[in-house]
Protein backbone atom coordinates (compact mmCIF):
# COMPACT_ATOMS: atom_id res chain seq x y z
CA UNK A 1 0.00 0.00 0.00
CA UNK A 2 2.82 2.40 0.88
CA UNK A 3 4.65 1.59 -2.35
CA UNK A 4 1.48 2.27 -4.38
CA UNK A 5 0.99 5.64 -2.67
CA UNK A 6 4.60 6.61 -3.35
CA UNK A 7 4.23 5.71 -7.04
CA UNK A 8 0.96 7.69 -7.35
CA UNK A 9 2.53 10.70 -5.61
CA UNK A 10 5.55 10.54 -7.98
CA UNK A 11 3.32 10.42 -11.08
CA UNK A 12 1.22 13.36 -9.87
CA UNK A 13 4.36 15.39 -9.11
CA UNK A 14 5.81 14.62 -12.52
CA UNK A 15 2.58 15.68 -14.24
CA UNK A 16 2.52 18.95 -12.33
CA UNK A 17 6.08 19.66 -13.33
CA UNK A 18 5.63 18.98 -17.04
CA UNK A 19 2.25 20.61 -17.65
CA UNK A 20 2.27 23.74 -19.81
CA UNK A 21 1.90 27.15 -18.18
CA UNK A 22 0.06 29.74 -20.29
CA UNK A 23 1.52 33.27 -20.28
CA UNK A 24 -0.63 35.85 -22.07
CA UNK A 25 -1.46 39.53 -22.07
CA UNK A 26 -1.85 42.69 -24.10
CA UNK A 27 0.74 45.18 -25.39
CA UNK A 28 -0.22 48.85 -25.82
CA UNK A 29 1.19 52.31 -26.40
CA UNK A 30 0.91 55.02 -23.76
CA UNK A 31 -2.30 56.20 -25.47
CA UNK A 32 -3.84 52.71 -25.05
CA UNK A 33 -3.51 51.88 -28.75
CA UNK A 34 -2.44 48.24 -29.39
CA UNK A 35 1.03 47.46 -30.80
CA UNK A 36 0.91 44.60 -33.33
CA UNK A 37 3.87 42.37 -34.27
CA UNK A 38 5.68 42.95 -30.98
CA UNK A 39 8.40 40.41 -30.29
CA UNK A 40 7.77 38.60 -26.97
CA UNK A 41 10.65 36.40 -25.75
CA UNK A 42 10.84 34.27 -22.59
CA UNK A 43 14.41 34.18 -21.22
CA UNK A 44 15.96 32.18 -18.40
CA UNK A 45 18.50 33.49 -15.86
CA UNK A 46 21.33 32.80 -18.33
CA UNK A 47 19.57 35.01 -20.89
CA UNK A 48 18.88 31.97 -23.10
CA UNK A 49 15.70 31.87 -25.21
CA UNK A 50 13.11 29.42 -23.85
CA UNK A 51 10.19 30.36 -26.11
CA UNK A 52 8.98 33.26 -28.23
CA UNK A 53 5.90 34.65 -29.96
CA UNK A 54 4.51 37.80 -31.59
CA UNK A 55 1.49 39.94 -30.72
CA UNK A 56 -1.50 39.98 -33.08
CA UNK A 57 -3.22 43.01 -34.63
CA UNK A 58 -4.96 43.73 -31.32
CA UNK A 59 -1.75 43.58 -29.34
CA UNK A 60 -2.60 40.23 -27.71
CA UNK A 61 -0.02 37.47 -27.29
CA UNK A 62 -0.04 33.88 -26.01
CA UNK A 63 3.08 31.97 -24.96
CA UNK A 64 3.40 28.45 -23.49
CA UNK A 65 6.17 26.80 -21.49
CA UNK A 66 6.58 23.62 -19.48
CA UNK A 67 9.49 24.92 -17.40
CA UNK A 68 9.42 26.43 -13.92
CA UNK A 69 11.74 28.81 -12.08
CA UNK A 70 12.84 32.44 -12.43
CA UNK A 71 12.50 33.98 -15.89
CA UNK A 72 12.14 37.33 -17.63
CA UNK A 73 9.74 38.38 -20.37
CA UNK A 74 11.18 40.77 -22.95
CA UNK A 75 8.92 42.97 -25.13
CA UNK A 76 10.50 44.71 -28.15
CA UNK A 77 9.14 46.47 -31.22
CA UNK A 78 10.64 48.83 -33.79
CA UNK A 79 10.18 52.44 -32.69
CA UNK A 80 9.60 51.57 -29.04
CA UNK A 81 11.82 51.11 -25.99
CA UNK A 82 12.24 47.47 -24.99
CA UNK A 83 10.75 46.37 -21.71
CA UNK A 84 11.80 43.44 -19.50
CA UNK A 85 9.44 42.03 -16.88
CA UNK A 86 10.79 39.49 -14.33
CA UNK A 87 8.49 36.60 -13.44
CA UNK A 88 8.50 33.37 -11.45
CA UNK A 89 6.73 30.25 -12.73
CA UNK A 90 5.85 27.34 -10.47
CA UNK A 91 4.13 23.99 -10.96
CA UNK A 92 0.89 25.19 -9.33
CA UNK A 93 0.29 27.86 -11.97
CA UNK A 94 -1.82 27.21 -15.05
CA UNK A 95 -2.04 30.75 -16.43
CA UNK A 96 -0.21 34.04 -15.88
CA UNK A 97 -1.38 37.35 -17.34
CA UNK A 98 1.23 40.06 -17.97
CA UNK A 99 0.33 43.27 -19.82
CA UNK A 100 2.90 45.78 -21.06
CA UNK A 101 2.91 49.44 -22.07
CA UNK A 102 5.80 50.41 -24.35
CA UNK A 103 7.12 53.95 -24.68
CA UNK A 104 7.94 55.36 -28.08
CA UNK A 105 11.50 56.44 -28.78
CA UNK A 106 12.38 59.11 -31.31
CA UNK A 107 15.39 59.45 -33.57
CA UNK A 108 16.75 62.92 -34.34
CA UNK A 109 19.32 62.05 -37.00
CA UNK A 110 19.75 63.25 -40.57
CA UNK A 111 20.36 59.72 -41.79
CA UNK A 112 20.23 56.40 -39.99
CA UNK A 113 20.82 52.83 -41.16
CA UNK A 114 19.49 50.16 -38.82
CA UNK A 115 20.73 46.61 -39.33
CA UNK A 116 19.07 44.52 -36.67
CA UNK A 117 20.63 41.14 -35.96
CA UNK A 118 17.63 39.29 -34.55
CA UNK A 119 17.80 35.68 -33.36
CA UNK A 120 14.41 34.86 -34.95
CA UNK A 121 12.73 36.40 -37.99
CA UNK A 122 9.45 35.45 -39.67
CA UNK A 123 8.63 36.11 -43.32
CA UNK A 124 5.47 34.61 -44.78
CA UNK A 125 5.82 30.81 -44.44
CA UNK A 126 9.48 30.88 -43.34
CA UNK A 127 10.87 31.10 -39.79
CA UNK A 128 14.60 31.86 -39.65
CA UNK A 129 16.83 31.00 -36.66
CA UNK A 130 20.38 32.42 -36.35
CA UNK A 131 22.39 29.54 -34.89
CA UNK A 132 24.86 31.75 -32.99
CA UNK A 133 22.08 32.77 -30.60
CA UNK A 134 21.16 29.17 -29.73
CA UNK A 135 24.34 27.07 -30.01
CA UNK A 136 26.65 26.74 -26.99
CA UNK A 137 29.70 25.39 -28.84
CA UNK A 138 29.34 21.76 -27.78
CA UNK A 139 27.30 20.72 -30.83
CA UNK A 140 29.12 18.18 -33.01
CA UNK A 141 26.51 17.23 -35.63
CA UNK A 142 23.49 18.83 -37.27
CA UNK A 143 21.30 16.73 -34.97
CA UNK A 144 22.97 18.26 -31.90
CA UNK A 145 22.47 21.77 -33.31
CA UNK A 146 18.79 21.28 -34.15
CA UNK A 147 18.08 20.12 -30.58
CA UNK A 148 19.04 23.60 -29.36
CA UNK A 149 16.49 25.34 -31.64
CA UNK A 150 13.13 26.02 -29.89
CA UNK A 151 10.19 24.19 -31.47
CA UNK A 152 12.35 21.49 -33.13
CA UNK A 153 12.15 18.01 -31.57
CA UNK A 154 14.22 14.92 -32.40
CA UNK A 155 13.01 11.43 -31.52
CA UNK A 156 15.24 8.63 -30.24
CA UNK A 157 15.34 7.16 -33.77
CA UNK A 158 16.51 10.50 -35.27
CA UNK A 159 13.20 11.64 -36.76
CA UNK A 160 13.07 15.47 -36.83
CA UNK A 161 9.75 17.09 -35.98
CA UNK A 162 8.41 20.63 -35.95
CA UNK A 163 5.97 20.40 -33.05
CA UNK A 164 4.35 17.01 -33.68
CA UNK A 165 4.84 16.92 -37.47
CA UNK A 166 7.86 15.19 -39.03
CA UNK A 167 9.75 17.20 -41.61
CA UNK A 168 9.52 16.31 -45.29
CA UNK A 169 13.15 17.08 -46.14
CA UNK A 170 16.41 18.46 -44.78
CA UNK A 171 17.88 20.80 -47.38
CA UNK A 172 21.36 22.35 -47.66
CA UNK A 173 21.21 25.86 -49.15
CA UNK A 174 17.92 24.94 -50.79
CA UNK A 175 19.09 21.66 -52.37
CA UNK A 176 18.07 18.14 -51.37
CA UNK A 177 20.71 15.42 -51.23
CA UNK A 178 18.93 12.67 -49.28
CA UNK A 179 15.11 12.98 -49.70
CA UNK A 180 13.43 10.97 -46.90
CA UNK A 181 16.80 9.53 -45.85
CA UNK A 182 17.71 12.88 -44.26
CA UNK A 183 18.80 11.19 -41.00
CA UNK A 184 22.11 10.24 -42.65
CA UNK A 185 22.78 13.98 -43.07
CA UNK A 186 21.59 15.06 -39.61
CA UNK A 187 23.54 12.31 -37.81
CA UNK A 188 26.85 12.89 -39.64
CA UNK A 189 27.25 16.43 -41.02
CA UNK A 190 29.23 18.74 -38.68
CA UNK A 191 27.40 21.70 -37.17
CA UNK A 192 30.04 24.43 -37.42
CA UNK A 193 29.45 25.57 -41.07
CA UNK A 194 25.72 26.27 -40.49
CA UNK A 195 24.81 29.93 -40.04
CA UNK A 196 20.99 29.75 -40.13
CA UNK A 197 18.24 27.17 -39.83
CA UNK A 198 15.05 27.88 -41.79
CA UNK A 199 11.70 26.27 -41.01
CA UNK A 200 9.68 26.07 -44.24
CA UNK A 201 5.94 25.81 -43.66
CA UNK A 202 3.39 24.78 -46.32
CA UNK A 203 6.30 23.12 -48.13
CA UNK A 204 5.90 21.72 -51.65
CA UNK A 205 8.33 19.20 -53.17
CA UNK A 206 7.73 20.83 -56.56
CA UNK A 207 8.88 24.47 -56.53
CA UNK A 208 6.55 25.32 -59.43
CA UNK A 209 3.55 24.35 -57.26
CA UNK A 210 4.49 26.60 -54.34
CA UNK A 211 1.40 28.62 -53.47
CA UNK A 212 -0.75 26.44 -55.73
CA UNK A 213 -0.65 23.07 -53.97
CA UNK A 214 -2.55 22.89 -50.69
CA UNK A 215 0.17 21.58 -48.39
CA UNK A 216 0.63 21.25 -44.65
CA UNK A 217 4.14 19.77 -44.98
CA UNK A 218 7.17 21.27 -43.24
CA UNK A 219 10.86 21.13 -44.17
CA UNK A 220 14.17 22.45 -42.85
CA UNK A 221 16.82 24.33 -44.81
CA UNK A 222 20.41 24.65 -43.54
CA UNK A 223 22.03 27.90 -44.71
CA UNK A 224 25.83 27.90 -44.62
CA UNK A 225 28.30 30.62 -43.73
CA UNK A 226 29.71 32.28 -46.84
CA UNK A 227 33.23 31.11 -45.91
CA UNK A 228 32.01 27.48 -46.08
CA UNK A 229 30.74 27.74 -49.67
CA UNK A 230 32.58 26.74 -52.85
CA UNK A 231 35.48 25.17 -50.94
CA UNK A 232 36.35 21.65 -49.85
CA UNK A 233 36.15 21.21 -46.09
CA UNK A 234 35.32 18.55 -43.54
CA UNK A 235 36.46 16.76 -40.40
CA UNK A 236 37.63 13.39 -39.18
CA UNK A 237 37.28 11.73 -35.78
CA UNK A 238 38.61 8.38 -34.59
CA UNK A 239 38.65 6.52 -31.28
CA UNK A 240 39.48 3.05 -29.96
CA UNK A 241 38.71 1.43 -26.63
CA UNK A 242 38.82 -1.79 -24.67
CA UNK A 243 37.65 -5.12 -26.16
CA UNK A 244 38.43 -3.87 -29.71
CA UNK A 245 35.66 -1.24 -29.70
CA UNK A 246 36.36 1.43 -32.31
CA UNK A 247 34.81 4.33 -34.21
CA UNK A 248 35.92 6.23 -37.31
CA UNK A 249 33.92 9.17 -38.68
CA UNK A 250 34.80 11.37 -41.64
CA UNK A 251 33.06 14.11 -43.64
CA UNK A 252 34.25 15.84 -46.83
CA UNK A 253 32.00 18.29 -48.64
CA UNK A 254 31.82 21.12 -51.13
CA UNK A 255 28.67 23.22 -51.44
CA UNK A 256 28.65 25.49 -54.47
CA UNK A 257 25.80 27.21 -56.28
CA UNK A 258 25.73 24.78 -59.22
CA UNK A 259 27.42 21.69 -57.75
CA UNK A 260 27.11 20.19 -54.28
CA UNK A 261 29.11 17.16 -53.11
CA UNK A 262 28.96 15.35 -49.78
CA UNK A 263 31.15 12.34 -48.96
CA UNK A 264 30.82 10.69 -45.55
CA UNK A 265 31.99 7.53 -43.84
CA UNK A 266 31.18 6.03 -40.47
CA UNK A 267 32.78 2.79 -39.29
CA UNK A 268 31.98 1.63 -35.76
CA UNK A 269 31.08 -1.35 -33.61
CA UNK A 270 29.83 0.58 -30.58
CA UNK A 271 26.13 0.41 -31.46
CA UNK A 272 25.80 3.91 -32.97
CA UNK A 273 23.29 3.90 -35.82
CA UNK A 274 24.82 6.31 -38.32
CA UNK A 275 22.51 5.33 -41.17
CA UNK A 276 19.16 6.30 -39.66
CA UNK A 277 16.35 4.85 -41.76
CA UNK A 278 18.46 3.99 -44.81
CA UNK A 279 15.50 2.34 -46.58
CA UNK A 280 14.12 5.84 -47.24
CA UNK A 281 17.31 6.60 -49.17
CA UNK A 282 17.32 3.34 -51.13
CA UNK A 283 13.60 3.56 -51.98
CA UNK A 284 12.50 7.20 -52.07
CA UNK A 285 8.80 7.50 -52.78
CA UNK A 286 5.97 9.98 -52.30
CA UNK A 287 2.33 8.99 -52.13
CA UNK A 288 -0.33 11.16 -53.79
CA UNK A 289 2.27 13.76 -54.68
CA UNK A 290 1.27 16.09 -57.56
CA UNK A 291 3.54 16.05 -60.61
CA UNK A 292 5.86 13.34 -59.25
CA UNK A 293 7.63 11.17 -61.84
CA UNK A 294 9.54 7.94 -61.37
CA UNK A 295 8.33 7.08 -57.88
CA UNK A 296 7.80 3.46 -58.93
CA UNK A 297 11.55 3.05 -59.58
CA UNK A 298 13.79 1.73 -56.80
CA UNK A 299 17.12 0.06 -56.13
CA UNK A 300 17.07 -3.72 -55.88
CA UNK A 301 17.83 -4.91 -52.37
CA UNK A 302 20.50 -7.57 -51.80
CA UNK A 303 20.69 -7.25 -48.02
CA UNK A 304 18.09 -7.04 -45.27
CA UNK A 305 18.95 -3.93 -43.27
CA UNK A 306 16.13 -4.37 -40.74
CA UNK A 307 17.09 -7.09 -38.19
CA UNK A 308 14.48 -8.54 -35.88
CA UNK A 309 13.90 -6.41 -32.80
CA UNK A 310 14.18 -7.89 -29.32
CA UNK A 311 11.94 -7.12 -26.37
CA UNK A 312 14.53 -4.76 -24.93
CA UNK A 313 15.33 -1.10 -25.40
CA UNK A 314 17.31 -0.56 -28.59
CA UNK A 315 20.22 1.15 -26.82
CA UNK A 316 20.63 -2.00 -24.69
CA UNK A 317 20.87 -4.43 -27.62
CA UNK A 318 22.21 -2.36 -30.53
CA UNK A 319 25.63 -4.03 -30.86
CA UNK A 320 26.73 -3.87 -34.45
CA UNK A 321 29.63 -3.62 -36.86
CA UNK A 322 28.48 -0.80 -39.12
CA UNK A 323 30.43 0.24 -42.22
CA UNK A 324 28.82 3.17 -44.01
CA UNK A 325 30.31 4.98 -47.00
CA UNK A 326 28.16 7.44 -48.94
CA UNK A 327 28.81 9.89 -51.80
CA UNK A 328 25.98 12.27 -52.71
CA UNK A 329 26.01 14.89 -55.43
CA UNK A 330 23.65 17.51 -56.85
CA UNK A 331 24.17 19.28 -60.15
Amino acid sequence: MKISLIIIFFLISTFCYTQNILVNGNIKKEDNQPIPNTNVVLLNKKNEIINYTYSDNRGNYILKTGKIGEFSLKFSSLGFKSKIVPLVLNSEQKELKIDAILKEKSFELDEVIIQADLPITIKKDTINFKTKFFANGSEQTVEDLLQSIPGININADGAIKIGNKEIEKLLVDGDDLFEKGYKILSKNMPAYPIEEVEVLKNYSNNRLLKGVEESNKVALNLKLYEKSKRIWFGNIETSIGNDNFYQLKGNLMNFGKINKYYFLTNLNNIGYNATGDIENLVRPFRINEPASIGDNQSVNSILNLSPESLNFKQNKTNFNNAELVSLNAVF
